[in-house]
């Protein structure tokens, strides 16, 4: 039997009709709690991703996370990658 999948969706602007270009997508306690959450840009996702696994870490409730970044093409979201094929989680320094 397939485990339930949990999906949420926050920050998306229920009155706007635009999909946004960015969502980060989080998943906890895997595979069962998935959430998206638009963004404006990978540099707004990176602090939203460093926040969201902080929280997770102080949470005794989350046993696993990941986390990653999606770009909407051609009317379908596809895992984001930066000009030298690093994915969100990818250091910057």
């Amino acid at each position: 039997m397939r485990a339930q999948v949990q999906v949420k969706v926050i920050g998306f602007k229920q009155s706007s009709r635009e999909t946004p270009r960015y969502r980060v997508w989080h998943a906890q306690n895997i595979p069962n709690n998935m959430t998206y959450y638009a963004v404006e840009s990978p540099k707004e996702a990176r602090r939203l991703i460093r926040l969201l696994s902080d929280r997770d870490l102080a949470d005794s409730n989350v046993a696993t996370n990941a986390f990653g970044l999606e770009e909407l093409e051609d009317g379908e979201y596809h895992e984001w990658y930066d000009e030298n094929g690093n994915d969100i989680m990818a250091d910057e320094d």
